[in-house]
């Protein structure tokens, strides 16, 4: 799962201004239609603009946090450094797992508000 997840994040990486600027107009969306200031005054944009400042956010933490996995070091490594990569990989793996169940989260979240949009 973690190799999954860095070979996607290596080949999208270009992916991070878009994601970036998409999650700062979501969020300035949201906030101008929640606090009736500027163009956005109405409510109907509050839901769609919170659903793609969510996903922007995941998408970045993706993007992110998947960049950098330590490779897997040889048979004649010293015991502590065995120790060290698998405690950095038990991290990655933890982190893997939060990703996957705020994935999850932001597709109950979106469908769940959609359907009262």
């Amino acid at each position: 799962m973690l190799e999954t997840l860095s070979s996607i994040t290596s080949k999208v990486r270009w992916l991070r201004p878009i994601v970036v600027v998409l999650g700062l107009t979501c969020l300035a969306i949201f906030s101008s239609s929640l606090f009736n200031i500027g163009y956005y005054t109405e409510e109907m944009y509050l839901i769609p603009s919170l659903v793609g400042f969510v996903w922007s956010l995941l998408l970045f933490i993706m993007l992110n946090a998947f960049v950098n996995l330590p490779i897997k070091p040889d048979n004649k490594v010293a015991f502590m450094t065995k120790i060290k990569y698998w405690f950095v990989r038990l991290g990655y793996r933890i982190l893997t797992i939060i990703f996957v169940l705020m994935t999850v989260a932001g597709l109950i979240l979106s469908f769940r508000l959609f359907s009262v949009w």
